[in-house]
């Protein structure tokens, strides 16, 4: 255990609360705010644009601590998985990937809150084994938080209907990834919901650029935040790929690719069920997918020397592709 973490578990166990704080406490707490409230309220007076920018600070930051919270709590109740697909789903509707940076302290944090009430109730209550129990339940999950390995990135490409986004979703749970995906982030350059029809028209060569600077992006602010990122896009260009593999190395980091393949009749049907059910972001048809397939760049030996080809048609073991990916 990290020597702060010991230290906040001896405060956890040993920390009675006797009454009242002293009036130092109170005027160290309260003052300061005071004195932020009154410069506040005087650079409105004068101009209220910092003002704004305070408050949707403000207002950003509490929303992310009560995304954390609920992070910190699945991962300590045993459903990192969980806690995986409502991060992945928060930042597709949100696109805020800056704010993954301070998330593992405020994920820590709320550990430490949380051990610290357990560890008040244990005190107060002798008998009570559950505090115990929830206290080294949160401590270990604030561990979880300040020793994480060397992350990577990996990404999962290939042709429409290959199963790209089925395999990422599967990996983000088992591997505690983030992950940034093509179809959500075009149709957001373009100003557009997930579901949103274009009508195709956002598939021209400069949207398809900004899209891949905008995934590149991401992975790079994911990696710095400590995670594992996950790029879900076709990536049927080399140079694509190379993009990508290059905002890796500029971080030190490694990248795998995972490339997704399957049979052109299995793709066909897919890509029909998911036109027809209309709760997908991809605006693929059976035609581009064809198209695609004159034009791509398979990956070469060098790209796969520690990369995995998958052949969805065939089914996967998606516990020996996890193992193959976390060495």
């Amino acid at each position: 255990m990290s020597p702060w973490l010991l230290e906040a578990d001896v405060v956890s166990q040993g920390l009675v609360l006797r009454g009242a704080p002293p009036p130092w406490v109170i005027w160290l707490v309260i003052v300061p705010g005071l004195v932020g409230f009154a410069f506040l309220f005087y650079r409105m007076s004068r101009d209220v644009r910092p003002a704004m920018r305070f408050g949707l600070a403000a207002l950003r930051t509490i929303v992310l601590l009560l995304v954390a919270f609920l992070l910190m709590d699945l991962d300590a109740r045993g459903r990192p998985d969980l806690a995986a697909t409502l991060l992945d789903g928060w930042l597709a509707a949100r696109g805020d990937f800056e704010a993954l940076a301070p998330l593992r302290l405020f994920q820590c944090y709320r550990a430490l809150v949380r051990a610290l009430t357990a560890g008040l109730r244990a005190q107060q209550r002798r008998d009570d084994s559950n505090a115990a129990a929830a206290r080294a339940r949160y401590l270990a999950a604030a561990e979880r938080q300040v020793t994480t390995s060397r992350p990577k990135l990996i990404v999962v490409g290939g042709v429409s209907g290959a199963g790209k986004s089925w395999v990422a979703e599967r990996l983000i749970g088992a591997l505690g990834a983030v992950r940034v995906r093509s179809d959500v982030e075009r149709k957001r350059i373009a100003g557009l919901g997930a579901l949103g029809d274009s009508g195709g028209r956002i598939y021209s060569p400069e949207l398809t650029r900004r899209t891949y600077a905008r995934l590149g992006d991401a992975a790079s602010k994911i990696l710095e935040a400590g995670f594992p990122a996950i790029v879900d896009a076709a990536c049927l260009m080399r140079a694509e790929r190379d993009a990508l593999r290059a905002r890796a190395r500029a971080l030190g980091l490694s990248c795998r690719l995972v490339w997704v393949t399957a049979p052109v009749d299995v793709l066909a049907a897919r890509i029909t069920a998911r036109r027809a059910a209309g709760r997908d972001p991809s605006e693929a048809t059976v035609d581009v997918m064809r198209t695609q397939q004159h034009f791509v760049q398979p990956p070469g030996a060098d790209e796969l020397a520690d990369g995995l080809i998958l052949d969805t048609g065939a089914g996967i073991d998606l516990g020996v592709v996890t193992a193959a990916l976390r060495r």
